[in-house]
C-alpha cells in the first residue's frame, strides 16, 4: 500500500442472513438514470443497499429519508469515503477495497456501482481491488462492462482463489443465470499454497495447445509437451 493509502473491507462473516443473499441469484437489471449494460447478483445488489422501487439514483438524487436513515452500504461507504478523500488537502490519499467470499462480491459490485454513477473521485483515488474466494455476480454483459470501467479508471484488481473453492464457481454459468467472472488475470493458490498468475498458465496453455495442433498437421512441434506440461 502506497503512502496515505488507507484500506476499506467489504467483508462479511457466514451467517444465516449471507447465505440467504447467496442464495438469491436471479439477474438484476440496472435501469435508474441510465440503463446499466448487463445485469447483477439480485441478492448480492440488496447486500449493497438495494431498495428495487428506488433502483440505484445518483446520491443527490435521493429524496426518500427513510431509505437513507437505514445507511445502505453502498451510499454510506461512498459518502465517508469521498469525506476524506476531500479532507485531504494534499491529495496524497488513496484507499484500497477488498473483501472474502460474500464480502469479495460487494466489493468489486461497489467498484461497478461507482463506474456507473461515474465517482471520477473515487475511482482515480482507489489503489486496487482485491477480493478473497470471490463468487461470480454478473452476466456476460456485466462482465464487459466491469472490464471497461477498470481499465477506463486504471483500478488493479486481482482475485484469489483457493484449490477447489467451490464459492469461486458459483453461480454456475447456466443458460438460465449464465454468470462470468472478469477481469485479465487472478491468482490460483493450489493445496499446498503455491501461488499461480492465471495470466501466465493460460498462456502455458495456448502453447501446449499450438503443440497438439502442430503435430496433428505433422508440422514440427514448437516445443516439449512434456515440458510444457511441467511447467504447469
Amino acid at each position: 500500500m502506497k503512502e496515505g493509502a488507507q484500506g476499506g473491507d467489504l467483508d462479511s462473516s457466514l451467517d444465516a442472513g449471507a447465505l440467504i443473499t447467496d442464495l438469491e441469484s436471479e439477474l438484476y437489471e440496472i435501469k435508474g438514470h441510465k440503463k446499466m449494460e448487463g445485469r447483477a447478483h439480485l441478492g448480492f445488489m440488496k447486500a449493497l443497499g438495494l431498495k428495487k422501487d428506488l433502483d440505484w439514483p445518483k446520491p443527490e438524487e435521493i429524496t426518500d429519508v427513510d431509505y437513507l436513515s437505514q445507511h445502505p452500504a453502498y451510499y454510506e461507504i461512498r459518502e465517508r469515503l469521498r469525506k476524506q478523500l476531500l479532507e485531504d488537502e494534499e491529495g496524497k490519499t488513496k484507499f484500497i477495497v477488498t473483501g472474502h467470499s460474500l464480502g469479495g462480491a460487494l466489493a468489486i459490485l461497489f467498484v461497478g456501482l461507482l463506474g456507473y454513477h461515474e465517482d471520477t473521485l473515487l475511482l482515480e483515488k482507489m489503489e486496487g481491488v482485491y477480493t478473497f474466494g470471490q463468487p461470480r455476480v454478473g452476466d456476460d454483459k456485466f462482465k464487459d462492462f466491469m472490464n471497461s470501467t477498470i481499465k477506463k479508471y486504471g483500478v488493479k484488481y486481482l482475485r484469489y482463489v483457493y484449490s477447489n473453492d467451490v464459492v469461486t464457481r458459483v453461480p454456475f454459468d447456466v443458460q438460465i443465470y449464465p454468470y462470468k467472472h472478469f477481469g485479465e488475470s487472478y491468482i490460483y493458490f493450489d493445496c499446498f499454497y503455491r501461488g499461480r498468475d492465471y495470466q501466465l498458465i493460460r498462456l502455458k496453455i495456448m502453447l501446449i495447445s499450438a503443440d497438439w495442433k502442430s503435430r496433428l498437421l505433422g508440422a514440427t512441434p514448437i516445443g516439449s509437451l512434456k515440458e510444457a506440461c511441467w511447467l504447469l
